[in-house]
């Protein structure tokens, strides 16, 4: 239902309730009509009829309360029901026999009636004055406003509930009055939907979004058609009490009313538990206050339909005269609470002006006490003059009064509302000047924050609203979150604007929804609770929700770019309480395509900020890495040999060409004091520095244990201190020989073979030794192979970083041609030997750059 459409209808509606309110008043200065016989009687068209109440006067003093009544006059009552109400037409001074079932027994009492004395003052006339009275002052202050509205109508609809029509009125005039009374059932549906939704929807209706309109589903197809039938002009209802089926219809009624009040206290204690905690301190006088009021309700309500007022009239008098006291607890409760902690937002209204309050909700009055006079003359020319009652007379009254109604409200709004918002917000009419500076302003303003507070405040003082918030694209998650918002404020006694940081917020869905909403970006009339039963794939989340509420969106327009909506403007409430007219709207959109411009310029200057502040923190990013892996490569050459092991049966040479900064290679030497030559090669998983960081472990260790003779003993305590170390994926490959004299015996672990080349025989052999590599298994049993060297052979070390050379067609070097290579090259000294490798290597590669170090130790008998 839009804004408008609520406004009418609960104009509409309080006005009639107000009118039968002032039927009541009326009523009391007007003699009663009929006779005073000194009991009550009554029927619910399933239980047998009952007497009700016995006065102590001694009018009736042959009847008893409880008991049956049979019949009046001879007419039996469920043939006529309306014959309980026989004395509100006799006149003083009529008898009459009524037939009572007592105990099995049949009586006959005869009643003299007298008439009607006394005052006729009932205090629920007081408790209904002040249900209508709160009931319009929360109209009046916030007619747009979803809870403020159903708070109204709720408090409204329930003072026509209490207390009876009264009888000494014309008839048209009783008629209507009942008519209004079954309107005023409409309590029950509104009293569920109202705390379904305060102070926060429920979580049902996340549920099922359609809820909200099914409550009033049984109302419209049951109540409504039953309880009008019974108010049927002459009690013409009264003879559909004959059928078994409408008698049940009554009864069953009374339990759907019962199921509606126990649906809305259930609502009230889930809504205030489900509260956060400081939605709960502000909201315990309400629900308190609402629920004893209404606990007591409830408590009459199921009562009736079980004969509580027969069969226990004490307790019965107890909760009716309790309602006296609880009932008002209610709309003082609700009072209490708006005015000490704003539960439903009317105190901004109250807060801006007294005598802006004054003036444009005493128009409101005024127009409303003009309608009703209006109605009123109509209805003492036109009725009288044509003599026209009954249902006809409600119908046409009805129809008149809405129309009326709508016509005066239609000319407040347009004509009246206007010039008082313009006499107390004189800067909401310079709007086009106000935008016109606005878009003037905005090429001159480069940074994003200075931006987005210029079109906030400007927007803000155009409109006069309550908020103007912000929401911008995130482009990494492509959620609109709050980038900028301010508030009014009131200092010194004069409205100011403050600019308090970007709230914390974010919207993703409920943008979705204002981009398929949006024509062409245009704004978007909203209410943050609509969105519940909004239904896309997938809900609104009650953060968004929250988001929506906590900047008090009314409006949301679209910042539309090329490349889809760029963000979006979140208006409050205007300060005159005032609707968005078109023409507000057509000032937005004047002013959303340059301020999307300027946004989006922005924006892009940041990000070219942004992108070279990052480009100067890579460059000395790059710059400090490529010293530290400088000094991590010097330091790591710091730890190869400094020279070759001279001596006088070998010739030694060695190579090593990272293929990072700091490689994962390693080699070195020892020599004993009995002349026993040491060498070792290795390959780190890896390259860079944490290769480097085990090639210096691994350095360390083979200092240490360089000297063991055991080449197996050597590995294995290796192995276990790398594990130790916890290197994780971190291994180290080792090649280990000990040359003395004419043979070398040599232990690997994880690293390719070693090749001898065979001078005599011409052909290389490969010392293959398969294990894994040092640091990757515990307590694995390494082996060692002895061979025997002759003059003129070559024992070739090296990486697999050469035979596992790649082309550029993705082929591998491999072992055969490293072994060729060595043929080659072997009649050469080592250096030229590694230097033939080399050269291999980088002509078979034919450019592509190596992926892995490269090592080799080359030594050859003299």
């Amino acid at each position: 239902m839009s804004k408008r459409a609520r406004i009418l209808l609960g104009g509409l509606l309080l006005t009639l309730v107000s009118a039968y309110f002032g039927v009541y008043i009326y009523s009391l200065t007007l003699p009663k009509k009929g006779s005073d016989n000194g009991w009550d009687g009554t029927w619910d068209g399933i239980r047998e009829p009952r007497v009700t109440r016995v006065d102590p006067r001694g009018l009736a003093t042959g009847l008893q309360v409880g008991d049956e009544i049979i019949a009046i006059n001879g007419v039996k009552v469920k043939d006529d029901p309306g014959i309980l109400d026989f004395s509100d037409t006799a006149p003083p001074g009529s008898r009459f026999t009524i037939t009572v079932r007592r105990a099995g027994e049949l009586r006959d009492v005869v009643i003299q009636t007298i008439p009607h004395g006394g005052s006729q003052f009932d205090p629920f006339y007081y408790v209904n004055l002040l249900f209508l009275m709160t009931g319009w002052i929360v109209f009046l202050l916030r007619p747009d406003d979803k809870q403020a509205w159903l708070l109204a109508l709720m408090l409204g609809t329930l003072s026509c509930l209490l207390g009876d029509i009264p009888e000494n009125l014309p008839s048209w005039i009783n008629q209507i009055a009942s008519e209004v009374a079954v309107l005023g059932l409409l309590f029950l549906p509104i009293f569920v939907h109202f705390f379904l939704i305060f102070p926060d929807p429920s979580p049902l209706l996340r549920r099922w979004p359609r809820l909200e309109t099914s409550l009033y589903l049984p109302y419209i197809l049951f109540i409504l058609p039953v309880f009008a039938a019974l108010q049927a002009p002459g009690g013409g209802g009264a003879w559909l009490f004959r059928f078994q089926w409408f008698r049940f219809s009554v009864f069953a009624i009374n339990f759907l009313l019962v199921a509606y009040l126990a649906a809305g206290l259930v609502s009230l204690l889930f809504n205030y538990r489900a509260a956060n905690p400081g939605s709960r301190r502000k909201l315990r006088v309400v629900m308190a206050g609402s629920a004893v009021g209404f606990f007591n309700i409830f408590l009459v309500a199921i009562g009736r339909p079980f004969g509580l007022q027969e069969l226990m009239p004490v307790l019965w008098s107890w909760f009716t005269t309790a309602a006296y006291i609880t009932l008002p607890l209610v709309p003082l409760s609700f009072v209490y609470a708006i005015i000490r902690h704003k539960v439903i937002p009317v105190s901004l209204i109250i807060r801006r002006s007294v005598r802006y309050l004054l003036v444009s909700r005493g128009s409101v009055a005024l127009e409303a006490i003009a309608v009703g006079l209006t109605i009123a003359l109509l209805f003492r020319t036109v009725f009288d003059y044509w003599q026209m009652t009954g249902r006809l007379a409600g119908v046409v009254a009805t129809t008149v009064g809405f129309l009326v109604w709508g016509a005066a409200h239609r000319m407040h709004k347009r004509l009246l509302a206007p010039l008082i918002d313009r006499r107390f917000f004189r800067q909401s009419y310079d709007a086009q000047q106000i935008i016109t500076e606005l878009t003037r302003s905005l090429g001159s303003v480069t940074g994003l924050p200075q931006l987005l507070e210029l079109v906030a405040k400007k927007i803000q003082s155009a409109l006069q609203t309550e908020n103007v918030t912000i929401f911008l694209r995130d482009q990494p998650s492509g959620d609109y979150k709050s980038a900028y918002s301010c508030d009014y404020s009131e200092a010194g006694g004069r409205a100011i604007v403050s600019s308090p940081a970007g709230r914390n917020g974010y919207l993703r869905q409920s943008a979705k929804l204002i981009e398929q909403h949006s024509d062409n970006g245009q704004p978007v009339e909203i209410e943050p609770a609509d969105f519940l039963s909004e239904r896309d794939g997938d809900g609104i989340s009650t953060t968004e929700r929250e988001t929506l509420l906590g900047v008090k969106a009314t409006l949301l327009m679209p910042l539309v770019s090329k490349d889809g909506m760029l963000g979006l403007i979140s208006l409050g409430p205007r300060l005159g309480d005032l609707p968005f007219s078109r023409e507000d709207k057509r000032l937005l959109m004047s002013v959303g395509g340059p301020a999307t411009i300027a946004i989006e310029n922005a924006q892009l200057l940041e990000q070219m900020l942004e992108e070279a502040r990052r480009r100067q923190e890579l460059e000395a990013e790059n710059e400090q890495r490529a010293k530290e892996l400088e000094e991590a490569r010097q330091l790591q050459l710091s730890m190869l040999p400094k020279k070759l092991p001279q001596s006088p049966r070998l010739e030694v040479a060695a190579y090593m060409k990272p293929a990072a900064e700091v490689g994962g290679d390693y080699y070195d030497f020892h020599e004993s004091d009995n002349g026993e030559l040491t060498v070792v090669i290795g390959d780190a998983t890896g390259h860079g520095l944490k290769a480097g960081t085990v090639v210096t472990a691994m350095k360390s260790l083979f200092r240490t244990f360089a000297g063991e003779d055991d080449l197996v003993r050597v590995l294995i305590q290796s192995s276990r201190v790398l594990k130790e170390m916890n290197l994780r994926s971190l291994f180290m490959g080792l090649t280990m020989i000990k040359l003395d004299g004419a043979s070398f015996r040599i232990a690997s672990a994880g690293m390719p073979p070693a090749l001898i080349y065979r001078s005599e025989k011409g052909i290389v052999e490969e010392a293959l030794i398969k294990a894994p590599p040092l640091g990757s298994i515990s307590s694995y049993q390494y082996r060692e192979q002895e061979f025997a060297l002759e003059r003129g052979d070559v024992v070739a070390l090296m990486s697999d970083g050469f035979p596992e050379r790649f082309n550029q067609d993705g082929e591998m070097f491999d072992y055969s041609r490293a072994k060729q290579s060595l043929v080659e090259a072997a009649s050469m000294p080592p250096r030229e030997i590694i230097e033939h490798f080399v050269r291999a290597g980088d002509q078979w590669a034919n450019g592509r750059p190596q992926n892995d170090d490269i090592t080799f130790v080359v030594l050859k008998v003299k």
